[in-house]
C-alpha cells in the first residue's frame, strides 16, 4: 500500500482520526476520506441530519500530493449548515495533505541519509510527537529538546514570526545565542534553506520555518538558530539535511497548530453569538399589549453578524403605553451585552416617568460611563401613547425619526424631536414632540438597519423607499404593516442582513 494512503488509512491510532471527529462536532457535520479508486479510508460517526433534515452532500475537495490525486474529502450535512461545511472541507483537506507531506519527508530524509538509522527513528518519533501537540510553543520546546539529543546542541530557540518580526516561541540553554545569530536566521530565511556560519565560535546553524499554501509559494512563519558547545567542531551538511527535516515537521506542526486555535476561536466565537442572540431573543416583547383604542406590533430580526437592537412596551395602566426602540452601536459580544443592561436601565426610567424627555435624560446620565468606557453609543426614541386622548408623546436620543402617515394621507410626515444621542454626554436635554392622532393614523418606529439593508447593486434601501412602503401599507392592521415592510426588505437585499432589522407600528383604530 502507499505510504501516502497507508497514512490516511491509519486513523485509529493516529492525530488525524481526532481531528477530523472535532472538525466534524464542531460545525455539525459528517466528513468521509476516499482514496482515489473511491474506497473510505476513514468517516467519522458524527450525526450531520439536524432536526427534521435529511443529510446531503454539501462539500467535495479534492487531496493532491506532490502533484498527483490522493483521493477527496466529503462533507456531508444539512442544508443550513453548507457554509460551515465547505469550511470544514479546507481544512480537513489541508490537514490531510499536511499530513502526507510530513511522511514524505520523512521518508526522503530516511532514503538520503539512510546510514544515520537511529537519528531518522528519532525524527519519526518527533513527528509522532509534535502530532500530539496543539500549542506553538509546546512545539518549539519539543523540537529543541530533540534536535539537542541528535545534533549536540548547547543552545538555540525557535522563533515564529508575527507580523513582521520574529518572536521566541522556545529557548535553550543557559548561554546566550551570540549576535551572529541573528545575521545567521536573516540569511537562512532569505535562502528559504539551512545554512551555517563559516568558522563560527561556537558554532552556529540556522534553518527556516516554511509554509506553502496550496499553490502559493513558501512562505516563512519562523525560523531555528542553534549554537554547539566550542568543543564540538562546525555543523555539517549532514547536521543540515536533519535541521531541514526537523524544521519542516516544525512548519506542519506549528500551521496544524494555527488551523487547531482557528477551529478553536471559530467554534468559540460561534457559542458566544449564540449565547448573544440568546440574551437578545429573551428580552423582546412576546407579545403586543392590549391598548385602547389602538394596536401595535413589533418585530426584531437578528443580523448575520451580532447586532444591538432592542424594542418593548411599558404599559401605564390606563389603556397607553410607553414605546421604546434602540439601538447599541457596534457588532460584537460586549455590544449584545451592553444593550441588554441599558435596556434594563431605560425600562427602569420609565416606570418612573411618563415624560419620555426625562426618560432618557436621566438614562443619559447613568448610561454614560459605560457607554464611553465602552466606545459605543446608544441611540433610543422613546414614545408615551396616551391612549384615551389619542396623543403621542415623542423623544428621540439621536435615533431614525419616526414616520407617521394620517388616514387621508398619501404621504408621510417625520417626527422630529431633538436630542443628543446616549454616551457622548452625561447630560442632555431632550425635546418632547406631542402628536395628536386620530382613526386610522399609523405610526412606524425602526432602526438604522432597515434603511441601510443593500440591493445587490449596493443601493440602500433607504428612509424614502421606507416611507412610500408605508403610506402604501397605512390601511393595513400594525402587525399588517410589520410583515409587509419586512417582506419588502428581504425581497430587495440580497444576502443575511448586516445588522438587526427591528420595526414596531402602532394603529389608532
Amino acid at each position: 500500500m502507499p505510504r501516502a494512503v497507508e497514512r490516511v488509512e491509519r486513523t485509529d491510532d493516529s492525530r488525524t482520526k481526532e481531528f477530523l471527529e472535532a472538525l466534524a462536532a464542531a460545525s455539525s457535520v459528517s466528513i468521509e476520506v476516499v482514496d482515489p479508486s473511491g474506497v473510505v479510508l476513514a468517516r467519522t460517526d458524527e450525526d450531520a441530519e439536524g432536526e427534521g433534515a435529511s443529510p446531503r452532500s454539501l462539500a467535495d475537495r479534492a487531496l493532491r500530493f506532490r502533484g498527483a490525486a490522493a483521493g477527496r474529502v466529503r462533507v456531508r450535512g444539512a442544508e443550513k449548515d453548507r457554509e460551515r461545511a465547505a469550511s470544514a472541507a479546507r481544512a480537513a483537506a489541508l490537514f490531510i495533505e499536511n499530513a502526507l507531506d510530513a511522511d514524505y519527508q520523512l521518508k526522503s530524509l530516511a532514503g538520503e541519509i539512510i546510514e544515520r538509522y537511529e537519528e531518522v527513528n528519532l525524527l519519526y518519533d518527533l513527528g509522532d510527537d509534535l502530532a500530539r501537540r496543539f500549542g506553538e510553543e509546546e512545539i518549539a520546546r519539543a523540537v529543541l529538546r530533540r534536535l539537542a539529543s541528535l545534533l549536540r546542541v548547547e543552545s538555540g530557540a525557535v522563533f515564529a514570526r508575527s507580523g513582521g518580526a520574529l518572536e521566541a516561541l522556545a529557548e535553550q540553554g543557559e548561554k546566550k545565542l551570540p549576535a551572529a545569530a541573528g545575521e545567521l536566521l536573516a540569511e537562512a530565511e532569505r535562502k528559504r534553506a539551512p545554512v551555517l556560519a563559516e568558522d563560527s565560535s561556537p558554532p552556529l546553524a540556522a534553518a527556516p520555518i516554511l509554509h506553502s499554501s496550496r499553490g502559493a509559494e513558501e512562505a516563512p512563519i519562523g525560523a531555528i538558530v542553534l549554537a554547539g558547545p566550542e568543543t564540538r567542531g562546525p555543523f555539517t551538511s549532514g547536521d543540515l539535511k536533519i535541521l531541514a527535516a526537523v524544521s519542516a515537521q516544525a512548519a506542519i506542526a506549528m500551521e496544524n497548530a494555527r488551523l487547531h486555535r482557528d477551529r478553536r476561536e471559530a467554534e468559540r466565537l460561534r457559542r458566544d453569538i449564540e449565547v448573544a442572540r440568546g440574551i437578545r431573543a429573551a428580552l423582546l416583547p412576546k407579545e403586543a399589549p392590549r391598548l385602547t383604542g389602538a394596536e401595535i406590533s413589533g418585530r426584531s430580526e437578528a443580523a448575520a453578524s451580532i447586532g444591538g437592537d432592542t424594542y418593548g412596551y411599558l404599559p401605564d395602566g390606563r389603556g397607553g403605553a410607553t414605546i421604546v426602540v434602540g439601538d447599541v452601536g457596534g457588532h460584537d459580544i460586549g455590544s449584545a451585552l451592553l444593550m441588554s443592561s441599558a435596556r434594563t436601565v431605560v425600562f427602569a426610567c420609565a416606570a418612573e416617568s411618563r415624560d419620555p424627555g426625562r426618560v432618557l435624560a436621566k438614562a443619559s446620565r447613568l448610561l454614560y460611563n459605560n457607554l464611553s468606557c465602552a466606545n459605543l453609543l446608544f441611540s433610543l426614541v422613546a414614545a408615551r401613547l396616551e391612549a384615551r386622548k389619542r396623543r403621542l408623546h415623542t423623544a428621540s436620543a439621536g435615533h431614525p425619526t419616526p414616520l407617521l402617515v394620517r388616514a387621508a394621507s398619501r404621504r408621510a410626515e417625520r417626527i422630529q424631536p431633538e436630542g443628543l444621542i446616549l454616551g457622548v454626554e452625561p447630560e442632555g436635554r431632550y425635546e418632547v414632540v406631542r402628536t395628536d392622532l386620530a382613526p386610522g393614523d399609523a405610526v412606524l418606529f425602526y432602526t438604522d438597519g432597515m434603511t441601510e439593508a443593500r440591493s445587490e447593486e449596493g443601493a440602500f434601501f433607504g428612509e424614502d423607499r421606507l416611507a412610500d412602503l408605508f403610506v402604501r401599507s397605512r390601511r393595513l392592521s400594525a402587525e399588517g404593516i410589520v410583515d409587509a415592510l419586512f417582506r419588502e426588505a428581504r425581497s430587495f437585499a440580497t444576502g443575511p442582513p448586516g445588522d438587526d432589522l427591528t420595526l414596531v407600528a402602532l394603529k389608532i383604530l
